[in-house]
C-alpha cells in the first residue's frame, strides 16, 4: 500500500482495498501510512479514495505530529488543504508535536495563497513552536518569504515578536541576507540590535556586499547618501563605504539611509 500510494497507482490501491489484504494504516520508516503520503505528495484524487474507505485513519500523524491537513500546507497543496478543511472539518487549528500549526508549515516554504486561506478560514498566524518560540512570521523572515511578511504585516500582526533567541523577523532576515525584507521592516520600524548582530551574524560580509551594490548601481541613491555620511567617507570610493558600513553600530543608519532613498 505504501509503495502505491507513494506512485500515485490509484487502480493498485483500489484492489488492495477490495482484497483487504493489506494493513491500509501501514506506515513508512517516517510514520506516514498512505494518506499522509497521498497529503504531501499533492494527489487529491487518491486522498478523496481513502477518505472514502472507512477502514483508513485519516487523523493520523507522523511520528513529528503532523497529520494530513499539515503535510499538505508544508508542501503547498492549496487543493487537499481546502478539501480536508471545508470538506472533511480538519481542525484549522491542529499542531505537531512542537506546536507548529498549518500557518507555520505554509510560511517555511513561502505558500502564501495556503497562508490566505488559512487566516480566512481563522488559523492562529500567532501560534509560536514550542522549541524556538517562533511563528510563521520569523519562518518567512529567515527564508525570505517577502509576500508572506508582508501579508502578515497587513494582517496587524506584531511583527516586533521575538523568539527565544531575542531576534525580531528583522534581525532573522538579517542573518539569511534578504535586504528586501530587512529595509521593509526597518520601515514599519523594526530594529536591529547591534549586539546581537555581534554575537550571531556570520555573513555580515555578504550582507554588506548586497547594500553596496545597492548603492553602485543607483545614482540618485548614491548622492542622497553621499550627503548623509560623514566628510571623510566618499560614496564613490568602494573601500571608504565598505569600512564606514562594516562599523556594526554604522551598519543600521546606512539601511536606513538606503530605505529614505530607494526608488
Amino acid at each position: 500500500m505504501i509503495a502505491a500510494c507513494r506512485e500515485n497507482n490509484i487502480l493498485r490501491v483500489q484492489r488492495l482495498i477490495q482484497t483487504g489484504s493489506y494493513n491500509i494504516n501501514e506506515k513508512n520508516d517516517q510514520g506516514k501510512n498512505g494518506f499522509l503520503i497521498a497529503c504531501e505528495s499533492g494527489f487529491l484524487q487518491l486522498v478523496r479514495i481513502l477518505v472514502r474507505h472507512n477502514r483508513n485513519n485519516i487523523f493520523e500523524t507522523d511520528y513529528f505530529g503532523a497529520n494530513g491537513l499539515l503535510q499538505a500546507c508544508l508542501n503547498g497543496h492549496l487543493k487537499i488543504v481546502k478539501f480536508l478543511i471545508l470538506i472533511k472539518n480538519f481542525d484549522v487549528n491542529a499542531t505537531t508535536f512542537s506546536n507548529a500549526n498549518g500557518i507555520i508549515f505554509a510560511c517555511i516554504n513561502g505558500h502564501v495563497e495556503i497562508v490566505k486561506f488559512l487566516i480566512q478560514m481563522n488559523c492562529n498566524m500567532n501560534q509560536k513552536t514550542n522549541i524556538y518560540l517562533e511563528s510563521g512570521f520569523h519562518y518567512a523572515c529567515r527564508n525570505g518569504h517577502f509576500q508572506i511578511v508582508n501579508l502578515l504585516l497587513e494582517m496587524n500582526y506584531n511583527i516586533f515578536e521575538k523568539n527565544c533567541n531575542e531576534r525580531n523577523g528583522c534581525m532573522l532576515a538579517y542573518r539569511r541576507n534578504h535586504l528586501e525584507i530587512v529595509i521593509f521592516l526597518l520601515e514599519h520600524g523594526c530594529q536591529l540590535n547591534v549586539n546581537v548582530l555581534n554575537r550571531c551574524n556570520r555573513n555580515q560580509n555578504i550582507f554588506v556586499n548586497m547594500i553596496i551594490n545597492q548603492i553602485e548601481k543607483n545614482k540618485l541613491i548614491r548622492e542622497a547618501i553621499d550627503e548623509s555620511l560623514p566628510a571623510d567617507i566618499d560614496v564613490n570610493v568602494i573601500d571608504d563605504i565598505s569600512k564606514f558600513i562594516y562599523d556594526l553600530n554604522n551598519l543600521q543608519q546606512t539601511i536606513k539611509l538606503l530605505t529614505c532613498h530607494e526608488q
